[in-house]
């Protein structure tokens, strides 16, 4: 699922070894049969039931309907709510984190944590949909001269974030390529962007050595479209793409139009269709 002006927000669920909150799950099925006002009060009651818990344990669940239902109330065109609940959710789990720092266990920081970022970025995302695309900030290119999205203005972009380490990342490149090559007569540009994470923060031998190893791994499934190298992280929190593969769609006139995720083996119909109609408009 994307997030776009109307419709839902993409996120990948929480992996966990314990059964679904019976209430997400009966969200799920009113969701499924169109009855979106239903599921918004279901995942409601629920997260009032949740309370604001305190146990690292338990926020995980909340978390989840707090997504869910983020993902509703954006489905149903809601997106200010959406924006409220994650803010407000955002900022439980990250004074929950604060106060677990010192005495959690290293699970329960990790899982807390992992909340934390997950609202953070949705919020981000959320909040972009509909407005200008933050510039990129990007200092090694491969496969091109220096780009900017300013520079840009006119065609329809696609950032695709991803990490060497990512093997979902990588699986996704000849679908990308194909997709670049099918459409960039028509005005479409990809961007594949990552940062520094092997080596953020270590020396410069280190950085020109990881540098070296993205330049062999885009060459190795030879990609047709450039491939950016960020310093930092400055660009991926400006969209909330910690979790990778995540996907941009911005369009002729440097609006944010959907946020998403490719898939190897599966087709996104609201990409397909979003991406399509960028094409079709005139800058």
């Amino acid at each position: 699922m994307n997030i776009t002006a109307d419709t839902a927000i993409d996120s990948a669920p929480f992996d966990s070894s314990k059964p679904a909150n019976p209430r997400l799950q009966r969200a799920a099925a009113l969701q499924d049969a169109g009855r979106l006002d239903a599921a918004i009060a279901e995942l409601q009651t629920a997260l009032d039931e949740s309370n604001e818990t305190t146990n690292p344990n338990e926020f995980q669940e909340r978390a989840m309907l707090a997504i869910n239902l983020a993902n509703i109330y954006a489905a149903s065109g809601l997106s200010q709510e959406a924006g409220e609940l994650l803010a407000r959710e955002k900022s439980l789990a990250n004074k929950l984190y604060q106060s677990i720092h010192e005495t959690g266990s290293a699970i329960e920081k990790r899982e807390v944590f992992r909340a934390y970022t997950q609202l953070r970025d949705l919020h981000t995302q959320v909040t972009l949909v509909g407005g200008p695309a933050p510039e990129i900030s990007i200092q090694h290119w491969f496969g091109s001269d220096s780009l900017t999205l300013e520079a840009l203005r006119g065609r329809v972009v696609v950032l695709e974030f991803w990490a060497t380490w990512c093997k979902p990342c990588q699986a996704t490149f000849p679908k990308v390529n194909k997709l670049y090559n099918e459409n960039k007569a028509r005005g479409l540009q990809i961007l594949g962007l990552t940062r520094h994470y092997l080596a953020y923060g270590g020396t410069p031998e280190a950085r020109r050595s990881e540098l070296e190893f993205i330049r062999d791994v885009a060459e190795g499934h030879n990609l047709d479209f450039p491939v950016g190298v960020a310093e930092d992280t400055e660009t991926q929190m400006h969209y909330g793409a910690s979790g990778v593969p995540t996907v941009v769609l911005i369009d002729r006139k440097s609006i944010v139009r959907l946020f998403g995720r490719f898939s190897a083996n599966t087709d996104d119909p609201d990409f397909d269709r979003a991406l399509q109609d960028c094409l079709n408009e005139a800058a």
